[in-house]
């Protein structure tokens, strides 16, 4: 009978971790399928708002919308803007 030595080296833990670390790495990488578009959430538009004139100041009251343009809660307001007209006559609604 022929017998051949050989050593079996134990494997290290390291090692393994290191495997299944790039398992876990490749698998999950990302899900695949379409791209899907960004969620935005754009409040819908100010139903009431009023200004009231006291000397050279002037006082806006409005109504923060409930609801976004898609339905959906809760509303994602940063900030609201407010910009002052110097003419003659009422600019155009444009909503």
């Amino acid at each position: 009978m022929f017998f051949v030595p050989f050593v079996v080296k134990k494997s290290s833990w390291p090692s393994w971790l290191v495997v299944i670390f790039v398992a876990f790495v490749v698998t999950a990488c990302g899900k695949k399928g379409p791209p899907l578009a960004p969620v935005v959430r754009i409040p819908t538009a100010i139903d009431r708002i009023t200004a009231q004139r006291s000397g050279s100041d002037v006082y806006i009251t409005l109504i923060v919308p409930a609801k976004n343009i898609d339905n959906s809660t809760p509303v994602n307001i940063s900030r609201i803007e407010v910009y002052g007209y110097t003419g003659r006559t009422a600019p155009a609604r444009t909503r």
